[in-house]
């Protein structure tokens, strides 16, 4: 069968026969046409995977012989595919080792057990599979993931005694892919002490603490998770708080302000609004970075940035996991860099020491 006439291929792998069922029958209303595979384990899941090739894949974690943990480090090592969590295993350190293995989202099932509550993801699974492009995906292989408890690093444990604004501000703007590209990104970057690095990354509240302490754990500098009133520091990295905006207030001196999202926000929290309050605040010295990511958020905000004099790089979208949030900026003509994950830390590292050409003239 050739690629224009081949049908969906969707691979479920859940040891609940319920489970199993319930989720067929729900994509099938989402995926017209469709082919589904099924299979109960890890280990039978992981061999469907490589002989059949599936499209996407819709993968529980607790299950017998191979947990899902174990399915996605393999899946990604060898053969990366997309994969949509589904699992009652949800609490902030198992999803965000899912997707520092590779999975693109994770869905939380109501209950651990098998239930016939499985049907209230159902508008969870449309939001998420209609933002999919999935022809247009691109997967790495994944290296082996961090541990989850690693010795800190002592060179970057202490934070500054003594407290100084920047006067450079990185925003980067991210969104499905994002926690295994924000680490790519940054884990081999040098943060100048005149510098901070801000990452606005769309996840529920509670779920940013977990991914600011393994960055913290990572990376060669202090990562925190954002808290009203927080002063910027430099020398810093800061994780916007999941559920909420923030932005810049600027009063004897520069601070973080964190508020409630409304319910007409789209994205949360918004790298719109982080990007336009950067602006307003740093100017020329803002660079906006937008990476992988599905829809346009940051597009807006971007735009401020350069009509403040600041600069603004996007993920290159032949390479981002999901290319929507980079492409749009390409699209938009604001990108004045476009780098790989690969490539843009030390874009970063040239950008801080005035080292990063020219920006981009104005489009007319």
């Amino acid at each position: 069968m050739t690629g224009a006439d081949r049908k969906l291929r969707i691979l479920i792998v859940d040891d609940s026969a319920y489970s199993r069922r319930a989720l067929r029958q729900m994509l099938a209303d989402l995926l017209p046409g469709a082919t589904f595979l099924t299979a109960s384990a890890g280990d039978e899941g992981l061999q469907m995977a490589f002989r059949e090739q599936p499209d996407l894949i819709f993968l529980d974690l607790e299950m017998p012989r191979m947990d899902g943990f174990t399915f996605l480090r393999l899946l990604m090592a060898r053969q990366p595919t997309p994969v949509l969590v589904v699992s009652g295993q949800n609490d902030e350190a198992n999803v965000l080792k899912a997707l520092d293995l590779g999975a693109l989202d994770f869905v939380s099932k109501p209950t651990r057990t098998a239930s016939t509550r499985i049907w209230e993801i159902e508008d969870q699974l449309r939001n998420k599979i209609q933002l999919l492009d999935l022809p247009r995906l691109h997967l790495r292989k994944t290296a082996p993931a961090p541990p989850a408890f690693q010795a800190p690093r002592e060179i970057h444990k202490a934070l500054p005694e003594v407290y100084e604004a920047p006067r450079q501000l990185i925003c980067i703007g991210s969104s499905t892919g994002g926690p295994g590209t924000v680490s790519e990104i940054l884990e081999n970057v040098t943060l100048e002490p005149w510098a901070s690095i801000v990452i606005c990354q769309h996840m529920p509240p509670g779920f940013t603490r977990a991914f600011a302490e393994r960055l913290d754990r990572t990376l060669p500098f202090p990562v925190r998770e954002i808290q009203d009133l927080d002063r910027v520091s430099a020398g810093t990295a800061f994780v916007c708080p999941g559920g909420a905006n923030t932005t810049l207030s600027r009063g004897r001196e520069l601070r973080w302000q964190v508020r409630p999202a409304s319910p007409d926000d789209r994205y949360v929290p918004a790298i719109d609004r982080l990007f336009e309050s950067a602006a307003q605040e740093f100017g020329p010295q803002t660079l906006a970075v937008v990476i992988t990511g599905m829809g346009n958020d940051g597009t807006a905000g971007a735009r401020v940035v350069r009509e403040a004099g600041g600069t603004v790089a996007a993920e290159d979208p032949a390479s981002a996991i999901v290319f929507g949030m980079p492409q749009s900026i390409v699209e938009a003509d604001l990108a004045d860099h476009v780098y790989t994950a690969a490539t843009m830390g030390g874009f970063l590292e040239q950008w801080m020491r005035g080292l990063a050409g020219p920006r981009k003239p104005p489009s007319s």
